[in-house]
């Protein structure tokens, strides 16, 4: 029997100052704490986007968990990170099964096997909402290589007991099964941690399951730690 552990992961510095993204850069964005619109988020969103697209992909690795001093340059020859579009659903949808099977296989009560998290309608319906549901997709070679669903959570105004900010909370992570070990899901990573940054973002938070034990090393070798348990008890 598996125990169900929903670990909510926070990157430790992911309030931090962008470290792909300059002083003078960041300066010229729009207010984070001011874009209370959607339109002005978008706004925000696609100044970013302007930036950090222009700029050599790069890769931090974190030590002890603290924040990167240094930056390395990966090998990411080829690597494109950009905005998912309508055109890209059946490459995620594939994904999309792949990350579904892992879970079938470790969780056979809970996910079935050839199934996957979300149609074609509803990944439209996604993609349609890019300020509230940013996806960022791994493209090499002219191939879908990897994705990342993320999620803007928005705590700010009356009526929470929680202090006004904003979580970035990845749905959804995969990289192609035949592309792994080439550091794309590093490079996703990265890319939301910039983007969650730039944003006006407090953390990144993401779920991993306790049958995949693998995804939770590779998030704790990021940098990222637990701070909330799921707890299960199977009748």
């Amino acid at each position: 029997m598996f125990q169900q552990q929903h670990a909510k992961i926070r990157a430790p510095w992911a309030n931090k100052t962008p470290t792909t993204i300059t002083a003078d850069e960041a300066a010229t964005l729009p207010d984070a704490a001011s874009t209370t619109s959607h339109r002005a988020q978008s706004e925000l969103c696609a100044a970013w986007e302007r930036r950090i697209f222009s700029r050599p992909k790069m890769c931090a690795t974190p030590a002890d968990g603290h924040p990167p001093t240094t930056m390395a340059i990966m090998d990411t020859t080829d690597l494109t990170i950009r905005r998912a579009t309508q055109a890209d659903i059946p490459a995620i949808a594939a994904l999309l099964h792949q990350v579904n099977d892992v879970h079938a296989d470790g969780r056979p009560d809970l996910f079935e096997h050839g199934a996957r998290k979300y149609d074609d309608r509803q990944l439209a319906r996604i993609l349609d909402d890019p300020t509230g549901h940013p996806v960022f997709v791994a493209e090499r070679g002219g191939a879908v290589t990897g994705y990342a669903f993320c999620q803007r959570e928005d705590f700010t105004g009356p009526g929470s007991n929680m202090t006004d900010h904003v979580t970035l909370y990845i749905d959804d992570i995969c990289v192609d099964e035949r592309s792994r070990g080439m550091h794309i899901g590093t490079a996703l990573y990265r890319h939301v941690l910039d983007y969650a940054r730039a944003t006006g973002c407090h953390n990144v938070t993401l779920n991993a399951w306790a049958c995949n034990p693998g995804a939770v090393k590779f998030y704790e070798s990021l940098g990222m730690s637990v701070y909330k348990y799921g707890m299960e008890q199977v009748l």
